[in-house]
């Protein structure tokens, strides 16, 4: 009977140490949970912030283009009470100031209240940026009221009213990102002042000769 000796290799056991460097080179479980999440969050953040900046750009639009409109809206007024007065004022060409300066007491006294009434409310939004125009334009509304009323005086005045005038309108329109304007203004303000001559020389003829009737026997 034969006995034989069989040589069994041991199975290598892992080193601890080697266990320690897989254990600490692979991502351990809950990483890829916590790194999603983490995404998940920063894109909240993101979107939320993204999301307030978007309206409160699209509130500073809408509130600007309110500002802009209120703005238009009382310019337009103001330039409306002002040709008022410029066309009141057009009616002194010709007159002695003895005779025209009670109509300025009386009527002219209340183109100017109203005048000043929207120029006030004007003053409470319009922008730094038109200052100068405005107070130009203040300035020489209340020129074509003051006397002497004579003729070149006069003429000479309502044609820088008109100048201010066409001057606010443009600056009104370029809030709106429109063109200027006064150029074709200037281009028939000689027409207009001929006009408002010729109207005041016939008022005045058709006042003499209804003085002349009322007079005769």
């Amino acid at each position: 009977m034969h006995w034989y000796s069989h040589d069994v290799t041991p199975t290598p056991t892992p080193s601890p140490i080697v266990e320690q460097i897989t254990a600490v080179a692979a991502a351990p479980w809950w990483g890829v949970p916590v790194t999603a999440g983490v995404f998940l969050l920063l894109g909240g953040v993101l979107t939320f912030l993204f999301t307030r900046w978007n309206e409160s750009t699209k509130y500073k639009r809408e509130k600007q283009r309110e500002d802009i409109k209120e703005l238009v809206e009382l310019g337009a007024q103001l330039v409306n009470v002002g040709n008022a007065v410029r066309d009141f004022a057009a009616k002194g060409i010709g007159r002695p100031t003895a005779v025209f300066a009670p109509m300025v007491a009386t009527e002219g006294t209340k183109l100017m209240d109203d005048f000043q009434l929207v120029l006030s409310r004007f003053r409470l939004v319009y922008p730094n940026s038109m200052h100068e125009v405005l107070t130009t334009y203040l300035k020489t509304t209340i020129v074509t009221l003051l006397p002497p009323y004579a003729d070149a005086g006069q003429e000479w005045a309502i044609h820088e009213q008109k100048k201010a005038s066409a001057r606010l309108v443009d600056a009104l329109r370029a809030l709106q990102g429109h063109q200027a304007i006064s150029a074709d203004v200037e281009e028939v303000s000689t027409v207009v002042a001929d006009a408002t001559r010729a109207m005041a020389v016939l008022n005045e003829e058709i006042e003499n000769e209804t003085a002349e009737q009322k007079s005769a026997p």
